[in-house]
């Protein structure tokens, strides 16, 4: 991370803008991080959207992030007041909450809700992106310095040269005038769980000293290069005393919270200006008018993710769902409300009608696949059909938002899951853990990857400098014992490649003993058996021959099954190339026996005068079709059976007397019949159809 500001001397007040009376139209603004509801005028909506926009240029030009890269856009929703957010908050000792503004982090992400004419609202929107922003680019960074920096940077105004951040915040002065301050021992000491558990006044004194000690540290630091060594340290694992002490040289940790006491107590803070302004491109803008359901199926995620009243919550979904708009996103939404409310049997029913194929919200498909990867289901084959299935719908979503931080991370467990390996799938989970550093799932998950990849050490050396399995030493002791099975296995597998079965069985033998999980256990077992027969060769070779004799008798499906047994066995990367060769080789056959089907289907239809199902499978056939010599056949009987269906329907609307109809209808036929006499019939037709619409309109004599 690079910091790159200049001192400067100012006091500049930031105020909030107040918006006019609000309409009933919801309006939506989405930017590249942000996507806003709001009840304000259009104007007003994309105003705000730029705003939180504006967030993200700040911190690119902090060099809090990169400018280019996956993200994970933030969801806003307007208010018009406090007693209506209050609706949609928890209750509290029988009372609903009053607040101006509340963040919430759900499956797609995280959503704010807040009062449109709020400053505290605009106020959490910068500082909730902030937070997630230093939480992805200073992954080892204690909480109270990623807080100080959201809250230091949130709180900037535009000037003539870019952006002035680090103003003064009087809410937090005024506490800590107020209040003594903790040592920096306990500041730093404090986890996430551990602010979220405090109460609301100590949370406004936590964020209060951690934005002052940010702002007392980069006063200091004229061009960020001092902040910037003292992330890095931290990074490298170096304790948060020894990394501020190195970084920012006669600076004594045990002294800091009595200079802090002064440095608050002084009448005039000073601000750094950053150069920069919106690049906010007019296409990056998009303002729609949408509708009430799809508001609600938004408010129904936030209230979920903070925990609200649940009754409510799963009355509003029911109407979504009734209403028959955005149907697949208020099924996905109530699929995951079902979720958190520990009914897995109705979350995965609801999951399960959410397409893959075919129109639907990409986050509709994004939430049912991530939702199903959580469903827990003890049949193994029960859990790969599941797998297959949540893999198709998010690369069906990542296809329409290939930038979605959580998308690309989600799909690359799903991928994880499938035995999908590759770099592909690393860089996927490389994103998800730029999204949330502090998900011990991606780290898991990515750690395995970079196993499975033949990288072992770099799967170790990720675990230790990973955030979130610091925090769960259990888990990171699990993941490390997962990436010592995984490098067992490959270094079992090389040695089998050469044919050093006494190494694969010592291997393979030792990867059992540490081996938890019952039916891996029992896999490493027979595959120690296999090593001491030294047939395991042998038996990848019987699979290919099975296989091939298979494809040779024209049984593409007993061909795969072979190979995919073959697959199974085989222990080095080699013989696991030839086999999935074999398989596609497999599956080629099945596509091309699955167009002729479709072919021979669509001359039956055609034969027994049906040319609307003969075009649907002929147009099927082409699609499976992989033979070039073949496709002009398909493609001509395609021709055909579209010409039929357009003559047909000329011919009813002759009947009906719909002169314009049909001739539009023949000439199609006539254009599209790849056979002469079709061709001459449509245009005969066509001609005669003209002929008798002019006659019918001319005046009686």
């Amino acid at each position: 991370m690079k910091f790159a500001v200049v001192m400067t001397a100012l006091a500049v007040s930031c105020a909030a803008p107040s918006h006019a009376g609000a309409p009933a139209t919801w309006f939506k603004a989405k930017t590249p991080h942000c996507i806003v509801y709001s009840r304000s005028d259009s104007v007003l909506v994309a105003n705000l959207a730029s705003e939180i926009e504006e967030v993200f240029q700040v911190a690119q030009s902090a060099g809090l992030v990169s400018a280019n890269g996956a993200i994970a856009p933030l969801t806003v929703l307007g208010y018009r007041s406090g007693a209506e957010l209050s609706q949609d908050l928890p209750a509290a000792a029988g009372r609903l909450q009053l607040t101006e503004a509340v963040f919430g982090r759900h499956l797609y992400g995280g959503s704010i809700g807040m009062q449109e004419r709020g400053s505290e609202g605009l106020w959490l929107a910068r500082v909730a992106t902030l937070q997630s922003i230093t939480a992805s680019h200073a992954r080892k960074a204690p909480i109270a310095l990623r807080a100080g920096l959201a809250s230091y940077f949130a709180a900037y105004a535009r000037s003539r040269e870019g952006f002035v951040v680090g103003l003064p915040i009087p809410k937090f002065r005024e506490r800590l005038i107020s209040w003594p301050l903790m040592s920096m021992d306990e500041l730093f000491g404090l986890t996430a769980a551990e602010v979220g558990a405090l109460s609301p006044s100590r949370q406004l004194h936590f964020e209060a000293e951690s934005w002052a000690l940010v702002h007392y540290l980069l006063a200091r630091d004229s061009t960020g290069s001092s902040m910037t060594s003292f992330l890095d340290s931290l990074e490298r694992g170096n304790s948060a005393r020894e990394a501020l002490e190195s970084s920012f040289p006669g600076t004594q940790w045990d002294q800091l919270k009595q200079v802090l006491d002064r440095y608050v107590a002084g009448q005039s803070f000073s601000g750094h200006v950053l150069a920069g302004a919106l690049n906010l491109k007019p296409s990056d803008l998009e303002v729609s008018v949408v509708s009430r359901v799809e508001v609600d199926c938004e408010r129904a995620l936030l209230r979920t993710a903070i925990g609200a009243a649940t009754n409510e919550t799963g009355a509003i979904l029911a109407r979504c769902r009734e209403s028959g708009e955005q149907s697949h996103m208020a099924t996905a939404v109530s699929g995951y409300f079902a979720w958190t409310n520990s009914d897995s049997l109705t979350a995965r029913g609801l999951w399960g009608s959410v397409p893959d194929s075919g129109a639907c919200d990409s986050r509709a498909r994004f939430i049912a696949g991530a939702g199903t990867l959580l469903l827990e289901v003890n049949d193994e084959a029960l859990r790969l059909e599941q797998v297959e299935r949540a893999l198709s719908l998010l690369e069906a979503s990542l296809a329409c938002d290939a930038t979605h931080a959580l998308i690309r991370g989600w799909c690359g467990v799903a991928r994880l899951c499938a035995n999908k390996l590759g770099p592909e799938t690393v860089e996927l989970l490389r994103s998800g853990c730029e999204a949330d550093p502090e998900d011990k799932m991606f780290g898991s998950y990515l750690s395995l990857a970079l196993a499975q990849i033949g990288e072992s050490q770099a799967a170790r050396e990720f675990v230790q400098s990973s955030k979130a399995l610091s925090l769960d030493q259990d888990s990171k002791q699990v993941v490390l014992a997962d990436i010592e099975q995984v490098a067992l296995r490959e270094r079992a597998g090389a040695a089998a490649a050469v044919g050093d079965y006494g190494t694969t069985r010592e291997l393979l033998s030792k990867a059992a003993v540490s081996e938890q999980d019952p039916s891996a256990r029992a896999e490493l077992e027979r595959l120690v058996a296999a090593a001491d027969s030294g047939i395991v060769r042998d038996s990848v070779m019987a699979q290919l021959e099975a296989g091939d004799q298979a494809l040779r008798e024209g049984n593409g499906e007993a061909a795969r099954v072979h190979f995919e047994r073959g697959l199974a066995l085989a222990l080095d990367e080699e013989a696991r190339t030839i086999c999935r060769m074999a398989i596609a080789s497999a599956d080629t056959l099945i596509q091309m026996q699955q167009a002729e089907a479709e072919f021979e289907l669509g001359r039956a239809a055609m034969e027994a005068n049906s040319p609307a199902a003969a075009k649907s499978r002929f147009k099927r056939a082409l699609e499976l079709t992989v033979r070039p010599e073949a496709r002009p056949m398909v493609q001509r009987a395609l021709s055909f059976a579209s010409a039929a269906v357009e003559y047909d329907r000329g011919l009813a609307a002759l009947r009906r007397s719909a002169w314009q109809e049909a001739i539009r209808a023949f000439e199609a036929a006539s254009r599209l019949s790849p056979e002469a006499d079709l061709r001459e019939r449509a245009t005969t037709r066509a001609r005669e159809t003209k002929e008798i619409m002019s006659r019918s309109a001319q005046p009686a004599k």
